[in-house]
């Protein structure tokens, strides 16, 4: 018999990752970068930055629509935005996913 279903108010989590890549190059990883999880209203949920390899990884994120981005630095000072090649677009993603990625483009 498979195992039963979860009761409705367990609250299921995933890991999730990606690729943090500079325009549409496939090869061109972006090491060191930020990544931010965002609620669908823009809330930071958390941050976690990119290995030498621009992989990234949130280790558990629950069952959900959100939106991820990308910037270069984590928090600019108030009186500096950054450049805008600096952040990249807000990329709305669903956890799970059935591609099972989820790579970030600037």
């Amino acid at each position: 018999l498979p195992p039963p279903d979860p009761p409705p108010w367990v609250e299921t989590r995933f890991p999730i990752g990606g690729t943090v890549l500079r325009a549409a190059c496939a090869t061109d990883v972006v090491p060191l970068a930020y990544v931010e999880l965002l609620t669908m209203a823009g809330l930071r949920l958390n941050a976690v930055r990119t290995d030498s390899t621009g992989r990234f990884i949130f280790a558990d994120v629950p069952t959900g629509n959100y939106q991820m981005r990308a910037r270069l630095t984590l928090l600019p000072p108030p009186a500096m935005p950054p450049p805008p090649t600096s952040i990249s677009p807000l990329n709305p993603i669903t956890v799970p996913s059935p591609a099972g990625r989820y790579d970030i483009h600037f």
